[in-house]
């Protein structure tokens, strides 16, 4: 007992000598309480999310996605590989029958591989033979489509070809595209020519990173472009004679379009016929240079070509005035339903005023959503929706996979999708009950609605079409808020319904007077575009902008339009990053043409020099803009300025001279002096040993060039150079020739 006592009082001094370690509960830190209030709401708008998820938009974003990975692609994919892959997902698709997790995943894969595959099938299948260099050739051939420029001259697509005098073994493509230039040529669809022309492979990018000539034309089924030597011989017109062809659209348009050019001119109005032509037809190439530069500087470019406000314009006009006629008739009203019989015949006329349109992005995903939401009104569903646009973006995705990277396709869908997303969040807000008022006050209520939506409408519009605007044309339109509150209105209630009864009244010959009064409101907003313009003008230029940037941003919109929940909140770090690094694009030093006749040299101080101007108006034009420049006075004018003999020009910069070579003789001198040198011709071996070569062995191969200077490096460190088409060449880009070793 003593002992076990003893133990115990041992134990328990060391316990007051040594207190054990005992837990305290403290009061959680700023920090901690921070987290757990996130992850509680991140958990809470996750389920949201997760319950009021449209898994229709999301499969469409995941193709979209796919046909973006293709023609991202360094390389042509496996098509065989790509279609056992999908045959695979697919069945495995099938056979996953209860939806959850597993079903979805699947799905998500199956969606992004189908976008794949079908864009690499639709190139497969639009595969034309495209010739391999410059051309001078006799050929007869059927004209598929024919289009009037502003200047005179005149735009064609021949079919059917054959070759009359030229190279025997020459393979022409079975659609070409050339440019009369003779004011009076005039043809139509159907015409049989006879033509001596200059054809060559289409050309590819003006500078690496531009707008790809070349790959539009190969998904256009397009393998030549060039001009007509003369006046082309209209030998026969034996196709016109058939049923179909009469009743073709490209034949309706060309009739239209005459028609328009013919009344207008009547009017004294010509100088507005190509902007009627282009909202009425879809001929945009009679638009006068002027009058095409006031409306993209002013932020009205939107309205020349046919979207969704000119669709649902027409349609709208149709439908009200055929609830209007038939409500006349008291017995048919109380018999039939009137509203129904008036939505499809606004449905047959926005189809019809489709096919007059030419089928372009915008007009096809115009139609598409009209025609949803007409059919909506029909089974009394819900209108405007993000799934409406979707379905519209699937089915031309589907069909033409190549428009995604189109910049008509991009801002298409870029304004209808913030302007849809912004109404289904704003539609029941703010509803006032306007029953018991006054027709003074109920006028003046609707008149500041309708300018209230035509503000927001012009802001979301103007925001989500100006980042692409501003990365593909490398310009933006600062002051297109006040021109569509001034034009828009004009442009809604005189020229497209005085435009549309001209066309009504074309079969008995009376559409003057309402082309008459469309041009007198033409005239109306060509004056106000050209003053926005003016002052709009010297904030408009941003230069090339960075592609890491561009596309980081065009999926936060996507997403901020599609997510339904604050999860939009977390958005807005990356939109700030996305716009500080937007800007962040390094300028090239040196551009060089595809043809290497033009050559332009980027001082960085807003000034460029140019060698071979006359050669490359259009280059300078392009360049300019992606530099960020203003038109300046003439180079020969400046410090610095090339100089210039029959051989070919010199320049100076950052202690570096570059030589353009436009004669053979200049090489052995140029050589030998120049740090730089390039030629439209192939250069002497010993060159390539003293200096860095350019000439047309790399063109041909790369393309248009551009060059940047280290200037702390040394000998071959000292440039860095881009080429437009890559070394491993896809198909739309085969007919550039690999470069001799």
């Amino acid at each position: 007992m003593r002992s076990n006592q003893h133990k115990n009082n041992e134990l328990e001094g060391e316990a007051k000598a040594k207190p054990r370690y005992r837990f305290s509960f403290k009061k959680p830190s700023n920090i901690r309480r921070l987290t757990f209030a996130f992850a509680d709401w991140f958990s809470i708008n996750l389920e949201r999310e997760i319950r009021l998820a449209e898994p229709l938009v999301w499969l469409t974003c995941l193709f979209l996605l796919g046909v973006a990975l293709y023609f991202a692609a360094p390389n042509e994919p496996h098509l065989p590989t790509l279609l056992i892959l999908l045959a695979g997902t697919s069945i495995i698709f099938v056979v996953s029958r209860t939806k959850g997790a597993r079903f979805y995943g699947v799905a998500a894969i199956f969606s992004l591989l189908s976008g794949f595959t079908i864009a690499a099938l639709h190139t497969a299948w639009s595969d034309p033979s495209i010739i391999d260099r410059d051309y001078r050739v006799h050929l007869e051939g059927s004209v598929a489509d024919y289009e009037k420029r502003a200047d005179g001259s005149k735009r064609i697509v021949v079919n059917e070809i054959n070759v009359i005098e030229g190279r025997e073994r020459l393979t022409i493509p079975k659609r070409i595209r050339v440019r009369v230039l003779a004011k009076s040529f005039t043809a139509k669809p159907g015409n049989r020519l006879k033509f001596r022309a200059q054809i060559g492979p289409p050309p590819g990018p003006v500078m690496p990173g531009g707008y790809d000539f070349a790959r539009d034309m190969f998904f256009k089924g397009i393998g030549a472009t060039g001009f007509v030597y003369g006046t082309p011989e209209i030998v026969s017109d034996v196709q016109a004679q058939s049923f179909l062809l009469h009743i073709s659209p490209t034949k309706w348009r060309a009739a239209i379009s005459n028609r328009i050019s013919n009344a207008f001119s009547a009017n004294a109005q010509a100088q507005y016929q190509g902007v009627a032509a282009a909202l009425l037809v879809g001929e945009k190439g009679n638009i006068e240079p002027e009058i095409r530069e006031a409306f993209i500087a002013s932020g009205l470019a939107h309205i020349l070509a046919i979207s969704g406000l000119h669709m649902a314009l027409v349609m709208t006009f149709v439908i009200f005035a055929a609830r209007a006629v038939l409500a006349l008739n008291s017995r048919w009203s109380l018999q039939y339903s009137i509203k129904n019989i008036a939505i499809y015949a606004g449905l047959v006329t926005g189809f019809f005023y489709f096919l007059l349109s030419g089928g372009s992005v915008s007009a096809t995903r115009a139609f598409i959503m009209v025609s949803i939401m007409a059919l909506a009104m029909l089974f009394g569903r819900r209108a405007l929706s993000v799934r409406n646009i979707a379905l519209a973006c699937l089915f031309i995705l589907a069909l033409t996979p190549f428009a995604l990277i189109g910049t008509g396709f991009q801002m298409s869908f870029s304004a209808t999708l913030c302007l849809v997303a912004f109404a289904s969040y704003w539609i029941g807000r703010g509803n006032a009950n306007v029953d018991t008022i006054s027709w003074p006050k109920w006028m003046v209520f609707n008149l500041k609605r309708y300018f209230l939506g035509l503000i927001i409408t012009s802001l979301i519009a103007g925001a989500a079409t100006g980042l692409f605007a501003a990365f593909h044309f490398h310009r933006i339109a600062p002051l297109g808020l006040a021109a569509n509150i001034l034009g828009v209105p004009i442009f809604a209630l005189f020229v497209m319904p005085f435009g549309f009864f001209g066309l009504l009244l074309m079969p008995f010959g009376y559409e003057a007077l309402p082309f008459w009064v469309m041009g007198q409101a033409i005239e109306v907003i060509v004056w106000i575009a050209k003053i926005i313009a003016l002052y709009s003008n010297a904030y408009a230029a941003t230069g090339a902008l960075n592609s890491f940037a561009f596309l980081m941003l065009s999926a936060l919109l996507i997403l901020l339009c599609i997510l339904k929940s604050h999860l939009r909140l977390l958005l807005i770090p990356f939109f700030v990053l996305g716009v500080v690094l937007l800007p962040n694009q390094k300028k090239p030093n040196l551009l060089i043409a595809e043809d290497g006749k033009t050559v332009a040299l980027h001082l960085g101080e807003g000034e460029m020099l140019v060698s071979g101007a006359r050669a490359g108006r259009f280059e300078q034009k392009v360049w300019r803009s992606a530099l960020g420049l203003h038109e300046s006075t003439k180079a020969d004018a400046k410090k610095g300025a090339p100089t210039c003999d029959k051989f070919g020009c010199i320049f100076s910069s950052q202690k570096l001279l570059i030589a353009h070579v436009t004669h053979t003789s200049a090489f052995y001198e140029d050589c030998r002096r120049a740090d730089i040198v390039i030629s439209e011709f192939s250069a002497p071996e010993f060159c390539k040993n003293t200096a860095l070569v350019i000439d047309r062995k790399r063109l041909k191969s790369g393309g248009s060039q551009s060059v940047f200077f280290k200037p702390s490096a040394t000998g071959d460190d000292r440039f860095v150079v881009q080429s437009s088409i890559p070394l491993v060449k896809r198909p739309w880009h085969r007919h550039y020739q690999q470069a001799e070793k």
